[in-house]
């Protein structure tokens, strides 16, 4: 699991959200799956966006 620190100033995010990353796996199935949260102040978090991407059809 990736988790970024928490953001100093305020982030506009419109249009397609995009992932990039740099992956090796040994098995013939893998799935690899993304996810955009708000966190509140207070400590809640709000899926904003997801993406799954099942790597055996790569």
């Amino acid at each position: 699991m990736f988790e970024s620190e928490p953001l100093t100033e305020a982030v506009e995010i419109l249009g397609f959200p995009e992932f990039e990353v740099t992956l090796a796996s040994d098995k013939p199935m893998a799935i690899l799956s993304a996810t955009l949260s708000l966190v509140l102040d207070d400590g809640e978090a709000a899926d904003v966006s997801y993406g799954i991407l099942n790597l055996s059809h790569r």
